[in-house]
């Protein structure tokens, strides 16, 4: 009997039936790859930002609290929890209706 697992580099293996994947020896992502995917993510998907992320998967109502209330229930800087919803709205995650100002709401799209 085989544990079942999934690593980063994209190597599997799960026996759960009717399903069966086992894919084996891949690579661990290059550094250039690991840097590439920074960017593309921005600060949402960095230990910091993940903070906040798993906080509005679990409290989605908290996406529209405002961010210095964000930043102490996840226990980052204000800076981040900035920086962190401006990549969610850029990747499409957090959707904003009406103005940009304190009358503007939130929506998650996880």
């Amino acid at each position: 009997m085989q544990i079942d697992y999934l690593d980063l580099a994209g190597n599997a293996h799960l026996n759960i039936p009717p399903f069966y994947i086992d894919i084996r020896g891949k690579k661990p992502p290059q550094e250039h790859q690991i840097q590439h995917a920074r960017k593309l993510t921005g600060k949402a998907f960095q230990p910091k930002g993940m903070k906040l992320v798993m906080m509005l998967l679990l409290k989605p109502e908290l996406v529209n609290q405002p961010m210095r209330i964000l930043a102490e229930q996840a226990e980052i800087a204000l800076g981040t929890v900035k920086q962190v919803l401006d990549d969610l709205k850029q990747l499409t995650f957090v959707l904003e209706k009406g103005k940009r100002d304190s009358s503007s709401t939130k929506k998650i799209c996880f």
